[in-house]
């Protein structure tokens, strides 16, 4: 399934969330690359050095949601991104939220992943993203259900 609403707390994918009633999810985003001076102390992430594997983000505002990935979860992505040669770096986003973070609660609690593509200029209309990254992104996807 595919949403498009997150910023909008869920609103896009809960219906079909409650119609297919998967067993896991892993959400697929951006997130801020801190490669630039403005962000540089914010996180370790980088364009062209890997997926990003979220282990906790949370926004620190309104709903105060976040995902925290079962360590189960981090182990075999990681374990996937070895076997297949995938560049991956772990992500702690604080001010960041994907439907991720209510997804977990849904049903009687869905493990949930995120995977993240690193992007300079976020909300602006010239963001900068690796293809590299993209593309190893859809195959640790891929290569992981």
């Amino acid at each position: 399934m595919a949403s498009v609403q997150e910023e909008f707390n869920i609103r896009g994918i809960v219906p079909v969330l409650r119609r297919v009633k998967p067993d896991l999810a892993i959400g697929i985003d951006i997130t801020p690359s801190c490669d630039t001076p403005d962000l540089h102390d914010y996180s370790e992430v980088r364009i062209n050095q890997g997926v990003g594997i979220t282990c906790l983000n949370y926004h620190g505002r309104g709903t105060l949601a976040g995902l925290i990935t079962p360590p189960r979860l981090i182990r075999m992505l990681e374990q996937t991104a070895l076997e297949h040669n995938i560049p991956v770096q772990r992500e702690v986003a604080p001010g960041v939220i994907t439907e991720t973070g209510y997804i977990q609660v849904e049903q009687d609690g869905i493990p949930c992943a995120s995977l993240s593509i690193p992007c300079r200029y976020t909300h602006s209309p010239a963001e900068v993203a690796s293809l590299r990254d993209l593309t190893d992104c859809i195959r640790l996807c891929g290569q992981s259900v």
